[in-house]
């Protein structure tokens, strides 16, 4: 069984990965906004699961 918030943070969490100080190359600046418009996609995500948990 998946687990979609888990999936969203192990994705966040390898993208910043990917942009962070620990990266191999230098990404195009295109590639990192795609990298950051799907991350903020999968956060709005993640917040919308919690929020619907708590209640």
């Amino acid at each position: 069984m998946s687990n979609p918030i888990k999936e969203d943070l192990e994705y966040i969490q390898k993208g910043l990965f990917k942009m962070g100080r620990n990266r191999i190359a230098a990404l195009p600046v295109h590639t990192t906004w795609e990298m950051i418009d799907e991350m903020e996609k999968r956060i709005a995500d993640v917040i919308a699961q919690l929020d619907s948990v708590e209640k």
